[in-house]
């Protein structure tokens, strides 16, 4: 019998190596490949263009509200291709929805979802809507979007350079605790709930990746999504071949988020947290990103190996090997169907 895995969430690294990768390399030489924890890929169009394209799933979740999983649905998608430095442009959706969704229902997410597009420029050029046995919520198909720019202006990881500096914007943890919040709104205090819905529009990072990815100096930046801060630093450094020394002591831990998510066992730093976007950029231009609110968290290495460093310590970066966030959140939707 063949082995099922037991885990939700990505594949891990080693199997996209093994497994996924050598099926899908050979061809033209694309600018950006297809790796773990690439956020887009690009290949050339021409001497000086360039075509960028980022895949993502469609979760949308009844219980965080349709137009409000819409929404959040546009912007992580949108947000890969940004990040390469090309603005996105265009679109493919393939909604792959639950029978039992109702007509209102799907009015409302393809009215919230599109709105978003239009609202950024971003053109859907084709697609594919149906509702089917089998499909459930949250994940309800998948996205592309394309971006289409001047080669000049891509990020690519390999361009950082041993000194850089490593910054963050957003707040580690924050996605994974709004959401919990805001899915299970009697499972929490008013205050809380007042929280998540003021915090809810920092999910995104859209905005302020398209204000900041063509400052001169940024060598490539890297959203924090599955594995939360850890895991993306580690793919951070696995894309530009260097490691990275995190200074702990510069990550300061939102008191809300760890109230929420301290009691069901998850930390802050291994979550998904989308809204927070790392960069990688040259001294002088660090200071830039500091003025538009990201916060210096660490360097780029020489070596290959990553390291935390707290005080005079330094222990190797350990990366959780799967987002613990998907097995709560399942495991309180099961409970709330069970009731």
């Amino acid at each position: 019998m063949d082995k099922v895995a037991e885990v939700a969430g990505k594949v891990s690294h080693s199997f996209l190596e093994e497994q996924l990768l050598p099926e899908i390399s050979g061809g033209k030489d694309p600018l950006w490949s297809p790796q773990p924890g690439g956020d887009f890929g690009a290949v050339a169009l021409d001497d000086k263009r360039a075509l960028v394209a980022a895949s993502d799933p469609l979760a949308i979740s009844p219980e965080l509200g349709w137009a409000r999983s819409a929404w959040l649905a546009f912007h992580l998608i949108a947000v890969d291709v940004a990040l390469s430095g090309i603005p996105p442009t265009y679109l493919t959706t393939s909604w792959t929805l639950p029978e039992q969704m109702p007509d209102e229902a799907l009015k409302e997410v393809l009215a919230a979802f599109y709105h978003e597009a239009r609202t950024y420029g971003v053109q859907a050029i084709t697609g594919h809507t149906g509702r089917y046995h089998g499909a459930r919520y949250p994940w309800v198909g998948a996205a592309t979007v394309i971006g289409v720019g001047a080669q000049a202006a891509l990020h690519l990881p390999p361009s950082a350079r041993p000194g850089d500096v490593v910054l963050l914007w957003g707040t580690p943890g924050l996605e994974a605790a709004v959401v919990l919040v805001l899915a299970w709104p009697t499972s929490t205090s008013e205050e809380l709930l007042r929280w998540a819905e003021q915090r809810f529009s920092d999910l995104s990072a859209l905005d302020i990746v398209l204000a900041t990815a063509a400052l001169p100096g940024i060598r490539c930046m890297h959203d924090v999504t599955e594995g939360g801060l850890l895991g993306a630093l580690s793919e951070l450094a696995s894309a530009m071949r260097r490691g990275v020394q995190l200074d702990s002591d510069s990550v300061v831990a939102d008191p809300r988020v760890q109230e929420v998510l301290q009691p069901v066992g998850l930390s802050p730093l291994e979550v998904t947290s989308c809204g927070s976007v790392l960069a990688v950029s040259s001294a002088e231009a660090a200071s830039r990103l500091v003025n538009r609110g990201f916060r210096p968290i660490g360097v780029v290495q020489e070596g290959p190996d990553s390291l935390v460093r707290q005080g005079d310590r330094e222990t190797p970066l350990q990366a959780p090997a799967r987002d613990p966030f998907w097995d709560v959140y399942a495991g309180m939707a099961n409970r709330k169907e069970e009731k």
